[in-house]
C-alpha cells in the first residue's frame, strides 16, 4: 500500500512537469508570433494562386499608372480630340475632304448666275471668231448664233472633207421665226491659208451651176460664188491671217453681212 503512493506521487509529478512543459511552449511560441516581422528566421511563403492574384494586381496597376502619363484620343465623327492634364489639341482628320466639298458646293452655287466676276463663269459667246454681239450690231438686233453640225460640205454643194488638216465650224443666224445667215470658219494646223483659199476658188468654179467673182472687197481676199440654181442666195468668201470665213444668205441681207464683216476685220 505505502509503494502505490509512492508511485502515485510520482505520477503525478511528472504530469505536472509535463502540463508546465507545454504551457511553457504555448506561452513562449505566441510571445515570438506576436511580432513576426522583428524576427529574422521566420518565413512566409503565400500560396501560389495568392501569389498570382498579386502579382496580376501589381501588374495592372503599374500599366494603369504608366498609361495615365499619355494623351488619350476620344474618337468623334470626324475628329481626334487628344486630351491630357495639362493641353488640349482639336485635329480635324477631314478637313482636306470637308474643304473640297464646299469649294464643289460654293463653285455650283456661283456658276447658276451670271456675274462674270462668280466662280467658273463660262461667257455665252460661241468662239473666238464670231459672237453674238458683233452679230447684233450688225444689223441682225433680235438673232442669236447657233452650232451647227459640220457634214463635210461647204455651202452644202462644195465637199472640202479631204483637204488635210482642214478644221470647218458652221454657225447659223436666226431667231425664233428666220434663218438669216450660215457662216463657215475655216482653219487648219500647218495649212496655209493661200494655200486653202486657191484650192476653195478652184473647188467652187468647178460646180456645174456655178461661177466665181473675186472682187475682193473684204479682207485679204474676197470672192463670190455665184450659183444660178439659187440665184437669191449669196456665197461670200473672206481671208483673213489665219482664217477663212465663208457666209452664204439670201442676197436681201447683204448690208447687214457687210456691216458684220467689217466687226470680224476689226480683230483680224
Amino acid at each position: 500500500m505505502q509503494k502505490f503512493t509512492i508511485f502515485s506521487v510520482i505520477l503525478s509529478v511528472i504530469v505536472v512537469v509535463v502540463v508546465l512543459q507545454i504551457v511553457a511552449d504555448d506561452y513562449l511560441g505566441n510571445e515570438n508570433l506576436a511580432n513576426p516581422l522583428d524576427s529574422k528566421e521566420l518565413t512566409y511563403v503565400l500560396p501560389e494562386n495568392l501569389q498570382a492574384n498579386v502579382l496580376g494586381k501589381t501588374i495592372s496597376t503599374t500599366v494603369a499608372e504608366e498609361a495615365s502619363s499619355f494623351e488619350t484620343p476620344e474618337l468623334t465623327d470626324s475628329k481626334i480630340i487628344y486630351s491630357s492634364d495639362t493641353t488640349s489639341e482639336t485635329v480635324n482628320t477631314d478637313s482636306k475632304t470637308e474643304s473640297a466639298i464646299n469649294d464643289a458646293d460654293l463653285l455650283q452655287m456661283e456658276t447658276t448666275g451670271s456675274d462674270f466676276e462668280d466662280l467658273g463663269f463660262v461667257s455665252s459667246t460661241p468662239n473666238v471668231y464670231i459672237r453674238e454681239e458683233q452679230v447684233k450690231s450688225a444689223g441682225f438686233a433680235n438673232s442669236g448664233i447657233k452650232e451647227e453640225e459640220y457634214n463635210g460640205y461647204y455651202f452644202k454643194t462644195i465637199y472640202v472633207d479631204n483637204i488635210p488638216g482642214l478644221t470647218v465650224k458652221r454657225y447659223a443666224i436666226e431667231d425664233s421665226v428666220r434663218l438669216y445667215a450660215k457662216i463657215y470658219v475655216l482653219t487648219g494646223e500647218n495649212l496655209k491659208m493661200s494655200d486653202l483659199y486657191k484650192s476653195l476658188q478652184a473647188r467652187c468654179s468647178n460646180g456645174l451651176n456655178s461661177e466665181i467673182n473675186s472682187t475682193n472687197q473684204y479682207g485679204l481676199a474676197s470672192f463670190y460664188m455665184n450659183d444660178t440654181s439659187r440665184a437669191d442666195v449669196a456665197f461670200l468668201t473672206v481671208r483673213f491671217t489665219g482664217v477663212i470665213y465663208g457666209f452664204s444668205y439670201p442676197k436681201e441681207y447683204h448690208v447687214q453681212v457687210k456691216n458684220l464683216i467689217k466687226l470680224i476685220s476689226l480683230e483680224h
